[in-house]
């Protein structure tokens, strides 16, 4: 039988309804009927009372049928899930006695934890979700006087619940310091109002905690809990979790600026710690785009020469910044007069690979350009394999390349990089032209075929429909009525510019229909920019036109002339993005790309300004 929203009604209002009259015992007993009863959703009525803070019904079912304690929905909630939710600490308390119960004190360590730390379907006890609700009074719950066990078990039960890991490997100490609550923390480390001192008992998990709290946001006000706990307990600072890590390792790579240096305070050396990768918190401080940690380690007295500190690898910190795409990174080492950070950009790994060569395998296009412009780096290195950073990128996306690939791949054309290999398409097309899948390239020229034979049906049609009409009586029979305008020449010449240009893209994409690649590679090249040119002057045209047959309504015409060179401006622009940046080494076409290229990176790279 379902619990009904009447029921459901009758536990809000705690009705008469619910009870049957026991004259015997001077009290009111809940209807069985009602017991019974369960939601769709598997709630019990003790699920519903705890839910609503009926605290009386809830003392009377447990009286009756104490096994709905530990009932499960079908989320895997109890009732002390949910009371935990609602922020009833006293049904809580009331709860957890009732588990007790079940047990001789002797067995408390063994079988009753699993009942009072029992975990729904997201792995959360009655902890995790009183916090996730902002009920931040559980482990005040368990002090209390009020609530009847031991101290000894009380120590236990906190120690337990704090550490208890749910889906997310979150803790309900971790909760309480991801969301900002420094009192909840304090007085789970620093309780002076008993005897428990968890404090003792996080000594069991002391990385675990130090990591918590490194990963924190500053804002959260958690830098005096963590310099409090480094006075107390200073030994922890170096404990090493699974991967090799200590808290440091931590802080510096979510760019936690006052917890590297409170570390840093405590253990001067420890900026030299590497995990089992041979990662130091520089490396994970540049992987992450920390600009400001960066600084503040290099800036410690006791900072080692940063060239020295490599990975596993065998990679410095230009390396880690290239490999993980972080332009800052890259432009705050160019930039370095202080610590010699530059000298760095040319050093290779244990495999060959220069900074730019791992920025180019990984398809970084705005570290690349970074790296080209710079005078210092060396565009000719070659890594073990004999490739330079061009053969590298051409040895992977010869065909039908991304947008990121064309990039890097422009950028270093444009900036001279050598080509010792022979993975570019031409070439490749050379050696084997019937290797090569043309598939992709059809698509391209058919669909701009398309486009410009529609242009040419439109400006075919446009010269025979001249605005403002023909005279129809002599003399001049036939000729154009705005003839002498100066708009309908310049709509006369830009439209029989567009038809002409129009029909000289249809006829060199023709030519790539041969199935010749190499052809068909020259033919796209002439035809995008002819293509440009018959878009501008089409639109050209169509201003001209419009501004003609509306001139007398000047307001009307004006406002439609700044419009349409605005929109003109606009379409312009987006076009030559698409033969834009150059791959020409001429200085001045390679400075005409510079901006276009910085806008193409911005579409396909990551906003970094969050690691600045």
């Amino acid at each position: 039988m379902y619990l009904s929203k009447k029921t459901i009604d009758l536990i809000k209002e705690n009705s008469s309804s619910l009870y049957d009259n026991d004259n015997d015992a001077g009290g009111r007993r809940i209807k069985d009927s009602f017991l019974r009863q369960e939601s769709p959703m598997g709630n019990t009525l003790l699920h519903v009372a705890a839910e609503y803070g009926n605290e009386n019904l809830v003392e009377n079912i447990i009286s009756i049928r104490r096994e709905l304690v530990h009932a499960e929905n079908k989320k895997g909630d109890t009732p002390l899930h949910v009371a935990a939710r609602g922020g009833h600490v006293s049904i809580l308390r009331k709860l957890l006695v009732q588990c007790l119960s079940f047990f001789p004190y002797s067995q408390y360590p063994v079988e009753a934890l699993d009942l009072i730390l029992v975990r729904n379907k997201l792995g959360n006890t009655f902890f995790h979700e009183a916090l996730l609700n902002g009920c931040k009074d559980v482990t005040g719950m368990l002090r209390s006087q009020e609530t009847p066990f031991e101290d000894g078990f009380k120590e236990f039960i906190e120690r337990a619940a704090l550490f208890c890991i749910n889906n997310e490997d979150k803790s309900v100490l971790y909760l309480a310091i991801e969301r900002g609550y420094k009192e909840f923390v304090l007085d789970a480390l620093f309780p002076s109002t008993s005897k428990i001192t968890v404090l003792r008992y996080i000594s069991y998990y002391p990385f675990q905690f130090l990591t918590w709290l490194t990963e924190k946001d500053e804002t959260k006000d958690m830098s005096d809990i963590l310099a409090k706990i480094l006075r107390t307990k200073r030994e922890w600072i170096r404990l090493k979790g699974a991967e090799g890590k200590i808290p440091i390792h931590f802080a510096a790579s979510i760019g936690y600026v006052h917890g590297v240096e409170e570390l840093l305070k405590t253990c001067s050396s420890c900026n030299m710690e590497r995990d089992k990768d041979g990662l130091s918190p520089l490396h994970l401080a540049c992987a992450g785009g920390h600009t400001k940690v960066v600084k503040k380690l290099l800036e410690h007295e006791d900072s080692p020469d940063p060239r020295e500190i490599l990975d596993n690898c065998g990679r410095n910190i230009a390396h880690i910044a290239a490999v993980m795409g972080k332009f800052n990174v890259i432009r705050y080492i160019l930039q370095d007069g202080k610590h010699g950070l530059v000298e760095m950009i040319n050093d290779k790994d244990y495999e060959g690979n220069t900074p730019l060569h791992l920025a180019t395998l990984l398809w970084h296009p705005k570290v690349v350009h970074a790296l080209t412009w710079d005078k210092r780096v060396v565009l000719t290195s070659v890594n073990d394999k004999k490739e330079t950073a061009l053969d590298a990128s051409l040895k992977y996306s010869f065909q039908n390349p991304t947008l990121r690939q064309q990039l890097v791949w422009t950028a270093l054309k444009s900036a001279g990089v050598a080509e010792k290999g022979s993975h570019s398409i031409e070439i490749h097309a050379q050696n084997d032209p019937k290797g090569i899948d043309m598939s992709p390239y059809k698509d391209r020229i058919n669909t701009l075929i398309l486009v410009s034979t529609l242009i040419t049906t439109v400006t075919f049609a446009a010269g025979f429909t001249l605005p403002g009409g023909t005279n129809s009586s002599d003399p001049g029979k036939g000729m154009a009525l705005m003839l002498n305008h100066a708009l309908f020449k310049i709509f006369i010449f830009c439209n029989t510019i567009s038809i002409y240009d129009s029909i000289s893209v249809t006829i060199t994409l023709l030519w790539a229909q041969l199935g010749d690649i190499t052809l068909a590679l020259s033919a796209l090249k002439v035809a995008r920019p002819l293509l440009g040119v018959t878009l501008a002057t089409l639109s050209v045209a169509f201003l001209a036109g419009v501004h003609l047959v509306i001139s007398d309504l000047s307001w009307f015409a004006t406002t439609s002339l700044v419009l349409s060179v605005v929109l003109i401006l606009m379409l312009l622009f987006l076009y030559v993005l698409l033969w834009f940046p150059s791959t020409s080494k001429n200085i001045v076409l390679r400075r005409i790309s510079y901006y276009p290229f910085r806008f193409q990176t911005w579409l396909v790279e990551e906003d970094e300004s969050k690691g600045m």
